[in-house]
């Protein structure tokens, strides 16, 4: 198996982001393309790290921007439980894809979902490399990372969410399942001061969504590209949020490139 692994240590404004990036082909050595993959990789992790600045990343507590954040981590739920209950790596694929589709919306919103979207993209990607072994471990670690409801007791504000219908899409055939065949039908109501007791189809969720320490300024994201294994795992203090998403961005845009020349010279 051929393995190169990179440190990263990289500045960024008010902020370090730290970890590493490791490229990898498990069945042979690493050819020159797989290093340069793993080098370009790095040069835009570094890159982007140097480049971003602070902005107000303060969470919404009220408005419309809280109620799309709200409503994003609803939607969320129905993929990963199909994707919790996916049997082969094809319904697991199209199950992550979807996941991967909501939580992309809502981390271009909210900085705080970077690594959930990471870990939805992991899933997706092992999956479509018919890989089923970590799938339980994945969908662990991201129901524990989105936003958690409240269940019971009193809340001083939060977001009400009433649930009238919910349409689970098909996942067989060759091609990822897309939102569109997904439907949720549910109202948001801002309250404050209530006391939350279980009700049919209602769900409380508190504003701002993640609480203190909640969501982890780290991410680590899987990607391939052909037979080569792409892995970043980076973290960064709490104020640096927004510079892991713009990292997220910028790793993708190369895994993606390198796609498409590889489509480009494949004989036909």
């Amino acid at each position: 198996m051929g393995m190169k692994t990179w440190k990263i240590g990289a500045k960024a404004a008010g902020t370090h982001v730290g970890g590493r990036v490791i490229v990898e082909n498990p069945g042979r050595e690493l050819n020159a393309t797989a290093r340069a993959l793993g080098q370009e990789v790095v040069d835009a992790v570094n890159r982007t790290a140097k480049q971003w600045r602070p902005v107000d990343d303060r969470q919404p507590v009220t408005g419309e921007r809280a109620e799309e954040l709200v409503s994003y981590t609803v939607m969320a739920g129905v993929p990963l439980m199909m994707l919790r209950d996916a049997r082969t790596a094809n319904r697991a694929a199209r199950a992550a894809g979807m996941l991967a589709e909501i939580c992309r919306d809502a981390m271009s919103l909210e900085p705080r979902f970077a690594a959930i979207y990471s870990l939805a993209v992991t899933a997706r990607e092992q999956a479509e490399q018919g890989i089923m072994e970590f799938m339980p471990v994945l969908c662990t670690s991201i129901s524990w990372a989105l936003p958690q409801p409240v269940r019971l007791g009193a809340v001083a504000h939060a977001m009400r969410v009433e649930i009238s219908e919910v349409t689970l899409p098909t996942l067989g055939g060759p091609k990822r399942a897309g939102l569109a065949g997904m439907r949720m039908d549910f109202e948001c109501e801002e309250v404050r001061g209530v006391e939350i007791v279980p009700e049919p189809s209602t769900i409380y969720f508190p504003l701002p969504l993640f609480g203190p320490n909640k969501a982890e300024p780290d991410v680590v994201l899987e990607m391939w590209v052909g037979d080569v294994q792409v892995t970043v795992d980076l973290t960064t203090k709490r104020s640096g949020f927004g510079a892991l998403r713009e990292i997220v961005y910028a790793v993708e845009k190369v895994v993606q490139a390198h796609r498409l020349e590889r489509a480009r010279v494949r004989p036909a």
